[in-house]
């Protein structure tokens, strides 16, 4: 009897809800001749941070891979003080989206391949201390381009203020990303749930419990 309790109190266990994770890079604010000027608050030759949010639906960074559907949001934070921001969920259906590659953990969870190119943007976002930001906003992941781009629609925008990075681009570089849990609520916790022949089993198993109360 304790032995199909116990049964029982493992498959209700047995599937448990999904973490979401963040990939972090840190890089140096820097501008191009061609992408002129810069955000007025972003200062060139201080540091910036870009946090990417993904979830797959995992429990554990061993063995991870995500891909463009598991891209949850993004967040630039510039300058040493990180006072200036730039925050955004991921919009596939915006014009612009792009995702190229997937990255993967090995089986310590350390980061083994980044994403070869992601570029996404859109109208919608929250930022702090980007009082010259004009719609649609645009960024890349991509090791070439500028980092964030305002007024950037397909309709004829300007394409600036904008803001690089010292090096050309951020890198796509495994080595310079670090994968942790994210701290935050990305995405709603899901219900723990049991497959169909699970279920089958427990009630199975909960109706032979039944029987044997009213034998005694």
């Amino acid at each position: 009897m304790k032995a199909i309790a116990a049964l029982a109190l493992t498959l209700l266990m047995s599937n448990t809800a999904s973490a979401a994770y963040q990939m972090v890079y840190v890089g140096t604010i820097g501008s191009r001749p061609d992408q002129t000027p810069n955000f007025a608050n972003v200062i060139e030759g201080e540091s910036y941070q870009v946090t990417l949010v993904v979830d797959n639906g995992g429990n554990s960074l061993a063995n991870q891979t995500w891909a463009a559907d598991d891209l949850v949001s993004i967040r630039f934070e510039f300058n040493d003080a990180r006072d200036v921001t730039f925050e955004q969920d991921v919009d596939p259906s915006y014009e612009e989206y792009f995702v190229d590659g997937t990255a993967t953990t090995d089986e310590s969870g350390n980061l083994t391949q980044f994403f070869s190119a992601v570029r996404a943007g859109g109208p919608s976002y929250q930022t702090v201390g980007l009082d010259d930001f004009v719609n649609d906003a645009l960024w890349y992941l991509n090791g070439q381009n500028n980092i964030l781009y305002a007024d950037a629609n397909a309709n004829g925008g300007s394409y600036r203020p904008t803001v690089g990075d010292a090096t050309g681009g951020v890198s796509i570089a495994a080595s310079e990303w670090a994968v942790t849990v994210y701290p935050g609520s990305a995405t709603p916790t899901p219900v723990p749930t049991l497959p169909l022949y699970g279920l089958v089993l427990l009630f199975g198993l909960l109706g032979m419990l039944g029987l044997r109360k009213l034998e005694k």
